[in-house]
């Protein structure tokens, strides 16, 4: 469920970002109500980013450090949250500057596809990185040094909140 949760995030991150470059670039249609599914979208996935790195940092790597010890270093890893955070906030804005504009009509609504298209690139490519870096660097660690009956529940928490709504 730890990696189904990363694909998970990873694929409507991918979703948004193709979406937003089509819109960008004229290649799908632009009306209301998908710049409003965009929005709402981008902001939803950053609810649910947020969230499992919450569960990350206050659930799992706690399990993990008290089981691995020095085995497993996670100070690179808590520093990619601190950047993920700030560029899912970049995303949010570029959603809510989206939504702003859709109401003055869709000419500014367009102006304002650049920035969150590239905040989505952006969020994506980082995203990426780090979950390779967990998965080569925690993954082994959980596996050897974490008992299933411990890590169990924090799966369960790791893939709750990344879930996308039904619809999405």
């Amino acid at each position: 469920s730890y990696r189904l949760a990363h694909r998970s995030l990873l694929g409507e991150l991918a979703r948004l970002t193709l979406l937003a470059a089509d819109l960008q670039d004229h290649r799908a249609r632009l009306d209301g109500r998908g710049v409003a599914a965009l929005a709402d979208d981008a902001q939803a996935l950053c609810r649910r980013l947020l969230a499992h790195l919450r569960v990350e940092d206050e659930v799992l790597w706690p399990v993990l450090t008290a089981a691995a010890g020095p085995a497993v270093d996670l100070a690179p890893l808590r520093d990619d949250h601190e950047v993920l955070r700030m560029l899912a906030g970049r995303v949010e804005d570029g959603a809510f500057g989206l939504v702003d504009l859709t109401a003055d009509g869709l000419e500014p609504a367009e102006q304002a596809l650049p920035p969150l298209g590239h905040a989505l690139a952006e969020l994506r490519e980082a995203l990426q990185e780090h979950i390779d870096d967990e998965e080569r660097d925690c993954f082994p660690a959980i596996a050897a040094y974490v008992p299933a009956e411990d890590f169990a529940p924090v799966a369960a928490q790791l893939f709750d909140g990344v879930r996308p709504r039904p619809g999405a």
